[in-house]
């Protein structure tokens, strides 16, 4: 412990982990390989750096670490300084304008490390006596973080079995018969409005859109409304066909989506189809609520990158980077690309096959102009405030309707035609974008709540289907329709909750019919 240099690597793994502490409402522990790969990679790089500099491996390590703390530390720092700058500023002189900007703290900031590395190298007598107790501290560090992240996983999984079997065990799905057995694809456009919307509160028409949907032979149930107005809750009703309510009962209290998760990677829809000889093919999202599942027969992977990497990387020096070297938003724009090119050629997996493909697309990040070109410059991550720049999802509406209607040409040319049926989770929210929104208006929940939800049937016969269905009977009419069973056909509700809140549900139906 003395003579080996370990606390850069410590400090590394710390920082990580650490941060996925505070974010396991959305995480699972799958995230944190990849960062963690990453960092602990980068400090031993500097570290060898480091070594040849000052043929001192104590003082690389003390350097190395002072970069870790210089990497992760810089936004928490700034973030601070303006809070405390602001409040002073506030009380002495009635002002909220911060005089700092993150450029010139920045500069500081570097410079300030430059200093230190400086230091560190022409007093590698003191730092070696200091060894030892870095690497104590280090190890202090990381084993809290470890038992804290420990213990959330092990309460977290215990609330899951039970939410998963609340939801579950009330649905009795029959047997499932079928003499064809078509392949079925079901595609969420994230975030996507409901077309009366889009031309409502976006002034875009997008009759196009719709009008090749109607040409290829596709049901739109134009009065249709998500029955939740976030996806982990709206996914897992709708894979699982049923409403997730009992969760309200086992943690009301609680915001982590773990439940959720395990609900859409463990649902009774793959379940079902898989055991009448159905491979399941999932396209692995950028986010934890859809990046798995033990079910999957082919789990299509497209990019290293996903949200907790991004989320991250947002709060390190690294984000004032990006704006520049664009890795994380180029990344993104490739893995949707590639998506869709590689959604439109499953031949090599064999039929019948159920096909997920949960797109974050149109919903934030703003990564694409209409005509596919990339937008160069904006956050990386998910963020809810962005709706409010109408014009960039619109472009990216109609970026991803393009797209749609590609693969919807390709799927349709083959001989064998597939089921294909495509749905937002939600709608946007451009009217309210506060997470912890109590009180929607009227206005708001029509926005955030109505979305596109398209169905086409081999056969076009659309009879159980109605202009207001909802997603928790998308596959109960479904697998009534297409596999000999009698589901019972639910009422169509939608229930609203916010996101600090999110198991504490508002019945919001009848403001919305």
């Amino acid at each position: 412990m003395n003579k080996w240099p370990l606390h850069p690597f410590l400090f590394a793994a710390f920082s990580v982990l650490s941060f996925y502490s505070v974010s396991t409402v959305f995480c699972i522990p799958q995230v944190l390989a990849l960062p963690m790969i990453v960092a602990i990679g980068a400090v031993g790089v500097f570290l060898l750096l480091f070594t040849l500099v000052s043929r001192n491996v104590v003082v690389a390590a003390f350097m190395t670490t002072t970069l870790v703390f210089c990497f992760f530390a810089f936004r928490f720092t700034y973030e601070s300084i303006c809070n405390l700058l602001m409040l002073l500023l506030y009380f002495v002189l009635g002002s909220r304008n911060i005089p700092i900007s993150a450029t010139l703290l920045l500069g500081v900031w570097l410079l300030l490390a430059l200093i230190a590395l400086v230091a560190c190298m022409k007093n590698s007598k003191y730092l070696e006596g200091k060894n030892s107790l870095l690497n104590t501290i280090a190890v202090c560090c990381l084993l809290v973080s470890i038992v804290d992240v420990a213990g959330k996983e092990v309460v977290r999984r215990h609330s899951a079995t039970k939410v998963v079997q609340a939801v579950q065990e009330p649905v009795k799905v029959q047997q499932l018969q079928a003499s064809a057995k078509p392949d079925i694809y079901y595609i969420i456009l994230d975030g996507c409005a409901r077309p009366d919307i889009l031309k409502k509160l976006y002034h875009y028409d997008n009759d196009k859109f719709t009008n090749y949907l109607k040409s290829k032979g596709f049901y739109i149930a134009d009065d249709s409304h998500s029955n939740y107005q976030m996806t982990p809750l709206s996914l897992g009703a709708t894979l699982n066909m049923n409403y997730v309510n009992a969760v309200e009962n086992i943690q009301p209290k609680s915001n982590d989506w773990f439940p959720m998760i395990e609900l859409i990677e463990n649902n009774l829809v793959v379940k079902s189809l898989k055991s009448i000889g159905y491979k399941y093919v999932m396209f692995k999202s950028d986010w934890a609520v859809t990046q798995k599942s033990p079910l999957a027969d082919s789990l299509i992977s497209l990019s290293w990158n996903d949200v907790f990497l991004n989320r991250l990387l947002s709060t390190t020096i690294w984000t004032y980077a990006e704006d520049y070297v664009r890795v994380l938003r180029n990344e993104a724009c490739s893995h949707w690309l590639n998506t869709f090119d590689r959604a439109a050629n499953l031949d090599d997996i064999p039929s019948p096959k159920f096909v997920f493909l949960h797109c974050i697309l149109p919903h934030p990040p703003y990564l694409f102009n209409v005509d596919g070109s990339r937008v160069q410059k904006g956050p990386s991550v998910m963020h809810l405030e962005e709706y409010a720049d109408k014009h960039s999802f619109v472009e990216q509406v109609k970026f991803t309707e393009s797209k749609v209607e590609k693969l919807i040409d390709q799927l349709l040319s083959h001989s064998r035609k597939p089921i294909i049926i495509i749905q937002s989770d939600h709608g946007p929210a451009s009217l309210d974008s506060s997470e912890g929104i109590e009180s929607p208006t009227n206005d708001f929940l029509q926005e955030r709540m109505s979305i596109i939800n398209a169905y086409y049937f081999p056969e076009g016969k659309y009879s159980t289907l109605y202009p207001s269905v909802t997603p928790v009977n998308t596959f109960r009419l479904l697998l009534n329709y297409y596999f000999g069973t009698q589901l019972e056909v639910l009422q169509d509700k939608s229930y609203f909750s916010n996101y600090l809140q999110p198991y504490r549900f508002m019945d919001v139906t009848n403001q919305l019919n």
